[in-house]
């Protein structure tokens, strides 16, 4: 298997040993190959076959099965092109993954339970809680062990030779040969991915967060490529936020604090006038009112939010179950509507909004108690009295 011999070799020539064809794919054996099959999380390689684009890749039989979508028209001597960017993003995520894994086994004695390597980011679960500090540790010394560029060894020892290797985990209960990976003498375990022959080439790890989940950890990374360019647009957003701010990135977070407590007393006196403004507003609209059938009908057209109607009209609700609302607020060139009434009302609000609105071709619905509409260039004084005389002819 190339791939193990030579993991930087990305094109090479081959002959094909068989093909089948099922289901409109094509199933190729060739007799030499560097296409790495998947396996340790690893994903397959893709690239092509004589022009032909290998979709996916797999081990059947002891054989690598190259899969494609046509077939191929000649047999021997083809070139064949494995997709180097794939294949190398994938050996750096691979490889960082067991240098974090090795970097919690031997500060803090935590193993890992499992591993995934994604389009956009990976993960490594760890046994046991983590904490903010430990982690910054595990990434200091994960790139310490990059940067000092330690060998990287993948073999497969004789059986008797494997009593003798101190794994970090238990082996794998299988019958065939199990591959070793060694990082010096940072770190050793059973791995039958494809890694590069030297830690500087992950080049940068970066964990981006760590969760807690039923007493273990998750850690999410990025290596190589994907953590450079995840740095840069970082650093990018990091200084527009020094330019909104109007600060350098030592004094960016008291910034950022000092905002976050501003905002905190403007939303308190936003609150507070808010407050004000429902208990006037409540005490003008409770003056007028229509008495139909001893229900009092309020009606009033604002120019408010309507989360501040909603409250207004809750009010007026409450203090008399025979109160019923007829709100509209205005909004541009819509006009927005909230009928409310008591639950113990013999009104239904949604039969009444739904007259009012099929009369100015509107929308809205609700329940019995509450409902809500819009509708575009119309009377909102019109509206309310069709709405009220609605009422007058439901009641």
């Amino acid at each position: 298997m190339i791939f193990y011999d030579d993991p930087l070799l990305f094109n090479f020539k081959a002959n094909i040993v068989s093909i089948i064809e099922k289901n409109e794919l094509f199933y190729v054996i060739l007799d030499r190959t560097a296409f790495y099959f998947g396996g340790g999380g690893q994903p397959c390689d893709t690239g092509t076959i004589d022009g032909l684009r290998v979709t996916k890749v797999f081990m059947q039989d002891e054989e690598i099965v190259h899969v494609l979508m046509q077939q191929p028209q000649r047999h021997l001597n083809l070139e064949c092109t494995v997709d180097s960017q794939n294949r190398l993003d994938f050996m750096q995520q691979h490889l960082a993954q067991h240098i974090i894994s090795g970097a919690f086994y031997n500060l803090y004695s935590k193993n890992t339970f499992g591993i995934h390597l994604g389009e956009q980011f990976s993960t490594v679960d760890i046994n046991g809680e983590i904490n903010k500090d430990e982690v910054l540790n595990v990434e200091r010394l994960a790139n310490k062990i990059v940067q000092d560029n330690i060998a990287v060894e993948s073999f497969e020892p004789e059986p008797w030779e494997l009593n003798n290797l101190e794994l970090r985990r238990a082996l794998p209960d299988v019958d065939k040969k199990i591959r070793i990976l060694k990082i010096g003498d940072f770190d050793i375990n059973a791995c039958c991915g494809v890694h590069f022959k030297n830690t500087i080439n992950v080049v940068f790890i970066k964990i981006k967060r760590f969760e807690r989940n039923k007493g273990n950890t998750r850690i999410e990374f990025v290596a190589g490529a994907r953590a450079t360019d995840y740095i840069l647009l970082r650093d990018y957003y990091f200084e527009e936020i020094c330019k909104k701010f109007n600060t350098n990135e030592h004094n960016a977070l008291n910034a950022i604090n000092n905002l976050k407590e501003k905002v905190s007393e403007y939303a308190e006196d936003n609150k507070n006038f808010n407050q004000k403004y429902i208990s006037y507003k409540f005490g003008e609209i409770l003056k007028n009112f229509d008495v139909i059938k001893n229900i009092n009908v309020y009606k009033y057209v604002f120019d408010e939010k309507m989360m501040l109607i909603k409250k207004i009209s809750e009010k007026i609700i409450a203090v008399d179950e025979r109160n019923v609302c007829i709100f509209a607020s205005r909004d541009e060139d819509q006009i927005n509507f909230l009928f409310a009434c008591s639950t113990k009302s013999n009104l239904d609000m949604a039969i009444i909004l739904r007259q009012v609105m099929q009369k100015i071709n509107g929308k809205g619905g609700g329940t019995q108690s509450f409902a809500q509409g819009f509708a575009k260039s119309v009377d909102a004084d019109y509206a309310i009295d069709f709405a009220v005389e609605t009422i007058r002819r439901y009641l």
